[in-house]
């Protein structure tokens, strides 16, 4: 079980970059973790971070973590949101 982990998430990433790659999202690179960050500035620069995923679970019905809550004090231009991609394929779809 535990040899076959890499590859079963690295198809989930996968899949969920293909979903969003003519996006314009740009993706930040990460390994080993079950979560994408991206930066949304050029979607919504006007937001930040937590009124991003706010507009997107209520205008879109999709559901991002704001990076800010990582840090004591978060940058004021920081323009970050996760994804969690250990999801059932039908919902990264």
């Amino acid at each position: 079980h535990i040899d076959g982990l890499s590859s079963f998430y690295q198809q989930k990433r996968d899949l969920f970059i293909s979903g969003i790659a003519d996006s314009k999202f740009s993706l930040i690179p990460s390994q080993g973790t079950f979560f994408q960050n991206v930066d949304y500035s050029q979607i919504r620069p006007d937001l930040n971070d937590v009124e991003m995923c706010k507009f997107l679970a209520e205008e879109h019905k999709i559901v991002a973590i704001p990076v800010s809550v990582f840090y004591k004090q978060a940058p004021k231009n920081l323009r970050l949101v996760r994804f969690c991609f250990a999801k059932k394929e039908q919902t990264l779809i």
